[in-house]
C-alpha cells in the first residue's frame, strides 16, 4: 500500500499548510504535460498517479481520517493539534481556492518549476576519488540495488539524509537498496521513489528507472 506522506513527500507532522501546498504540487508535477516525469511514466500510470494523490489529499486534509489513518499506520498524529496541524475555515477556503486558480491554468514555465521539486542535486565532494567505481557508474546499463548503496556510500550520503529530503520512508528506501519488492509500492509509485532516489545520490533518474532490474523483469 502506497504511503501517503511519502507520496505527497511531507512528513507526518505535518501541518494542514504542508498538506495542501504539497497536494498543490503533486497535481502540478504529475500533469500529462509535466516535464517533470516527462517519458518517465505511461499515460494509465500517470492517471493511477493523480488518483492516489486524491485519495492522501482526502484523507490526510480530514481529521478524523487522518487521525484513523496514522493510528493504523504507527505515526504520531499531528490531527489533533488545533494551533499547528489545522487552519481556520477562511484561510483553508482561500488555500484551497488558490490552489484551483493554479492547477486550472499551469503554464510550461510553471510546469518546470514544479520539476526543480521532484529531483534536486545535492552535489558531494567525494573524499576518496574511486576511478573504477566511476567507471562503472558512467558505463552502467543496470542500476541493481547493491550498486545504489555503494554509490550513495562513495558519495557520503547516510539513508537519513535521503529519507529527509526525499520524505520517502526508510522502509522504502531500504527496500530499493535491498531490492525486496514485497516491500515496495506499486510499479508507477516505485518509479517515482526511485527517481528521487537516485538525483539524491548524483545519478541520472531516467537511467535508473530504466536500468533498476526489478523494474526491467517485470
Amino acid at each position: 500500500m502506497t504511503d501517503y506522506y511519502s507520496l505527497l513527500r511531507i512528513p507526518p507532522e505535518a501541518s494542514k499548510l504542508d498538506i495542501i501546498n504539497a497536494y498543490r504540487r503533486a497535481k502540478l508535477t504529475f500533469r500529462k504535460d509535466s516535464l517533470a516525469v516527462y517519458s518517465l511514466y505511461t499515460e494509465d500510470e500517470l492517471a493511477q498517479i493523480r488518483q492516489q494523490v486524491d485519495k492522501a489529499y482526502a484523507v490526510l486534509s480530514d481529521r478524523e481520517k487522518r487521525q484513523a489513518y496514522d493510528v493504523q499506520h504507527g505515526y504520531v498524529s499531528a490531527a489533533g493539534n488545533e494551533d499547528k496541524a489545522w487552519l481556520d475555515e477562511d484561510e483553508l477556503r482561500e488555500e484551497e481556492e488558490e490552489f484551483r486558480e493554479v492547477s486550472a491554468d499551469v503554464s510550461p514555465a510553471a510546469n518546470q518549476e514544479g520539476a526543480s521539486n521532484v529531483v534536486t542535486l545535492h552535489r558531494r565532494k567525494v573524499r576518496d576519488y574511486d576511478p573504477d567505481l566511476e567507471r562503472r557508474i558512467q558505463s552502467a546499463e543496470e542500476f541493481p540495488g547493491a550498486l545504489l548503496r555503494e554509490v550513495r556510500e562513495y558519495r557520503g550520503i547516510s539513508l537519513q539524509e535521503v529519507a529527509d529530503h526525499t520524505r520517502i520512508s526508510m522502509v522504502y528506501l531500504q527496500a530499493i537498496e535491498a531490492e525486496d519488492m514485497s516491500a515496495l509500492p506499486a510499479r508507477a509509485y516505485l518509479k517515482g521513489y526511485l527517481g528521487q532516489y537516485a538525483a539524491e545520490i548524483d545519478l541520472e533518474p531516467h537511467c535508473v528507472v530504466q536500468g533498476y532490474p526489478p523494474l526491467s523483469t517485470d
